[in-house]
This record gives structure tokens, sequence and C-alpha cells, in this order.
């Protein structure tokens, strides 16, 4: 299943009309209208957006999606390939893979810009780690916040604990990120 069917098959299962849909989630009807004809998948926020709609988590609203491809083998370009999904102006994430919901783990390159984060982040099960590559960020994980500020610090976290990442210093900071299972 796509995620066009998806959201169609959820919203007709709801009984919402786009329009109902729309105000639920605060995405255009024309948006919806595209996304549900498969004319493109949207962005994370697009997604975040419309699970809040249906009531549901992202995990809930992924569930029983399909990559768009046939799941063959493939490689991601050292100069930037894969998808890239945006939480905000400052804070986006670029995926290190193809077939993602085929995969053990989602590897990803998390890239903040000075003052960027992500949102809080929260998972039913599973781990995420976090390795810094360039600047420095802070990960609240909960009431606790850990900095990352040398090459190649890391931490792992528990998914289903909220976290944050937040980048606290001058410059841009990447990190690497890996969550197992796959979970966005």
């Amino acid at each position: 299943m796509t995620i066009s069917e998806k959201v169609r098959t959820l919203r007709e299962q709801r009984g919402f009309s786009q329009r109902k849909l729309a105000e639920l989630s605060g995405l255009s009807s024309g948006t919806l209208s595209n996304l549900e004809a498969g004319k493109f998948r949207g962005e994370l926020e697009t997604h975040q957006k419309l699970a809040r709609g249906f009531g549901v988590t992202l995990a809930e609203l992924y569930r029983g999606v399909d990559e768009l491809d046939d799941g063959s083998t493939s490689v991601i370009p050292a100069s930037g390939g894969g998808e890239i999904y945006r939480y905000n102006d400052k804070a986006e994430f670029r995926m290190l893979a193809t077939h993602i919901f085929q995969k053990p783990f989602l590897p990803q390159r998390l890239i903040l810009q000075p003052g960027g984060s992500t949102h809080v982040e929260q998972t039913n099960i599973g781990w995420k780690w976090l390795c810094l590559i360039t600047g420095q960020v802070d990960i609240t994980i909960g009431e606790q916040s850990h900095r990352l500020e040398n090459l190649y610090d890391s931490i792992f976290v528990k998914a289903s604990d909220p976290h944050q990442i937040t980048n606290v210093g001058a410059s841009v900071a990447e990190c690497l990120t890996v969550t197992s299972p796959v979970g966005v």
C-alpha cells in the first residue's frame, strides 16, 4: 500500500471528506487531493499533520505502507542522494537508505542550522543512536539534557522516551542517527 492509498483508506474509514480532513489536519484540500492521487508523497511535516488530523501516531499512519519502488538494492551517493524530510526551516534529515520499510534499521543524516531543533520525538519501541559529525548539539531526553560537542560524541536513546535534538552552536550541526526498528 502506498501513502496515498493509506491516506484515502483512513479518510474513508472515518467517513471524512477531503474538506473535513483538511480542516482537522491544517492542510489544504488541494494538497490532500494531490496526495491521494499519488502526484506527490508529502514531507514529514505533511505526514505529521495528517496523523494529527486522523488522531493517530506517525507509526500508525505508516503501518502497512510499502515503498513506492520495487525494493531492489540501490546505492545512495555520498553527494547527498536520498529523500529529504524537513522538520522546519532550520532542521532536516536526509535518508541514507532507500526502501526504508524493508530494512531492520533507519540511517539518517540530521542537519540543524544554528538554533534549529527537531520536534519532540517518541516512538513505541526501539532505540536511536546519535553521533555528532560537526557542530554542537544538546539532546534532551525527558527532563535531562546531554551535550555532544566533540567529533564522534554519541549517545543511545530509548526511542520510547520523548527526545529532542537542538543545535546550540553558532554553525551548522550534523549528526548521523540510526533508529531500530524502523520508525518515523
